[in-house]
């Protein structure tokens, strides 16, 4: 993606929209998917409970989107989108099951 002007670790403004627009719907998608895996594991009981912003969850969320990119600005906003789509999800089963 990134071209003579920027490389794959450092991102021109350019290129760091084109990347993330291109791939934060995985990011997000992601994020479904790990609040889901959680509910699995804790069950229902635990929807009842918000979706914890703690510095843990923050550190999966960017291990979870660390290959969509080597720039680590890019990580961090897919790491937000993540984390911001695991705690919606989180709240739509917790709804839907009470």
């Amino acid at each position: 993606m990134p071209g003579e002007c920027c490389s794959p670790d450092e991102l021109c403004n350019i290129h760091l929209r084109r990347a993330f627009e291109g791939a934060k719907g995985l990011a997000y998608g992601r994020g479904d998917a790990w609040a889901e895996r959680v509910a699995g594991r804790v069950g229902r009981a635990a929807l009842r409970e918000e979706w914890p912003d703690t510095p843990k969850m923050r550190t999966i969320a960017r291990r979870l989107v660390a290959d969509l990119t080597q720039d680590k600005r890019l990580i961090e906003k897919f790491a937000a989108c993540c984390a911001e789509q695991a705690a919606q999800r989180w709240r739509f089963m917790g709804r839907r099951w009470r």
